[in-house]
């Protein structure tokens, strides 16, 4: 996806079967690690899609966190905890996209094997 695309996206978001929609949530909690790598792996299978994260369910952003977003959805970190949980080599793209003064990082999902 290029720069144009990813703010399309920021700017229509939805849910949908290719667009899952997470708020500010806690890369470093368990119970989110768990909403990260399941959206994910389930993206993967239904051939590919991205994960917007500072975003409600309803499409509209959340309110930004007190927090550094691009420290705290570090690419690496986050490439850690899906490869982790991936059966077979997963690689994701992570980018942060900025509308109306916020960043908001977005996780490109690649298409994959629906049996992995």
């Amino acid at each position: 996806m290029n720069a144009d695309d990813l703010h399309e996206v920021l700017n229509r978001a939805t849910e949908t079967l290719t667009t899952e929609l997470k708020s500010w949530i806690d890369p470093a909690a368990d119970e989110d690690i768990e909403k990260i790598a399941i959206a994910c792996m389930t993206l993967r299978n239904q051939d590919g899609g991205v994960v917007i994260f500072g975003y409600n369910d309803d499409g509209s952003p959340c309110t930004a966190p007190d927090v550094d977003v691009r420290k705290a959805y570090e690419p690496d970190v986050l490439q850690g905890l899906v490869s982790k949980y991936a059966h077979s080599p997963l690689e994701i793209e992570i980018h942060f996209v900025e509308r109306k003064g916020h960043e908001y990082p977005v996780v490109v999902v690649p298409a994959g094997d629906a049996h992995q």
